[in-house]
């Protein structure tokens, strides 16, 4: 725990590093703590900053969205995102490795809110 205290105390400071990408992949991982600690509200602000003020940043802009769709079925938000992981699909297809993990998420909501709802198809 303490070395994921340091780790995200060294990532803080890196938050107003002149280097952008320092500054998003910082970002990312304040996202990723808040939504460890069931804030996703606080982590899909800080997503959205990422969106919107690193959208070059394709690597973790893409992460930061898989990262958002979490949040949201989280949040109880299935269709929010499952349309998150569609546009991940949709318009990540030079990172092969998001892409993937996308499918992956979506087949796996799907599969879930289909035990929930007949009218849910689950399409691979």
């Amino acid at each position: 725990m303490e070395t994921k205290k340091k780790a995200l105390d060294a990532y803080k400071k890196l938050e107003n590093d002149a280097n952008k990408e320092f500054v998003v992949e910082a970002l990312y991982f304040k996202a990723l703590d808040n939504f460890d600690k069931n804030d996703y509200l606080n982590s899909n602000l800080v997503i959205e900053k990422i969106s919107n003020d690193f959208s070059g940043y394709k690597k973790w802009t893409g992460k930061s969205l898989l990262l958002m769709s979490k949040n949201f079925y989280q949040l109880g938000d299935a269709f929010q995102a499952t349309f998150i992981l569609e546009s991940v699909i949709e318009n990540f297809g030079q990172m092969p490795d998001i892409v993937e993990e996308a499918k992956k998420n979506l087949l796996q909501i799907k599969e879930i809110e289909s035990k929930k709802n007949s009218s849910v198809e689950i399409n691979n």
